[in-house]
């Protein structure tokens, strides 16, 4: 297969590290309605920790950081699985494998501790904004080593249209893990902005609805 980034596939052999760099723009939620930023998404929840020694580069602790080793992307995807099995609730548990994972890595290698965090929140971002969720670059077999039928997402080999339903926000959730054993865990959920002219007009619109009912 060449060296190549291979997340949660059966030829996966190398951690290809690549080099590169990325930037956003973070504000309170306030303040970027008032500036009339345009929000590419807003982060729910976030956690950073450390958890010590490890067994090496290519053997991460549990989280969706895929860095295309067969060994580490099944410890990850056991981890991910044990979280889900703890924590989801009955009605995430009927939409089971109704969700996606995937690694930018495949795309651009393991950028380090320059941007491999950042660019997979970037990577959100722009789901978020052009509704679709991007195929996994170099998935062709899924690893033998992930029990697949227990696993709660998918891995998508085709362009998957992503668009809000009716009253609900799209969330997703990005991990990191850094080489000192550093892991940050983020959830970000899109964000539909409503102009100020169209708040105008919503107010204007509105009429009063008079409710009344004996005091007994």
């Amino acid at each position: 297969q060449g060296a190549q980034c291979r997340p949660f596939d059966d030829n996966a052999e190398y951690m290809v590290i690549g080099e590169g760099s990325a930037a956003i723009v973070m504000k309170p939620l306030q303040d970027a309605i008032s500036d009339g930023n345009h929000i590419y998404g807003v982060i729910c929840s976030s956690v950073v920790n450390q958890n010590g020694l490890t067994n090496g580069l290519s053997t991460p602790h549990p989280g969706a950081h895929a860095s295309g080793t067969k060994l580490g992307d099944t410890i990850e995807a056991c981890g991910i699985q044990m979280a889900f099995d703890r924590f989801k609730s009955k009605k995430a548990k009927r939409n089971a494998n109704k969700a996606y994972i995937g690694s930018v890595k495949a795309n651009f290698g393991d950028l380090g501790e320059g941007a491999a965090g950042i660019i997979s929140l970037i990577k959100v971002l722009l789901a978020f904004h052009h509704n679709q969720i991007p195929p996994q670059t170099n998935f062709d077999t899924p690893s033998g080593d992930i029990d697949w039928k227990r696993f709660p997402f998918r891995v998508n080999t085709q362009k998957v249209e992503w668009r809000p339903e009716r009253g609900q926000a799209r969330v997703a959730a990005v991990s990191s893990l850094g080489d000192a054993s550093t892991n940050v865990h983020f959830v970000v959920q899109d964000f539909k902005q409503q102009t100020e002219d169209n708040f105008e007009d919503s107010v204007e619109n509105l009429e009063p609805i008079l409710i009344s009912a004996a005091t007994q």
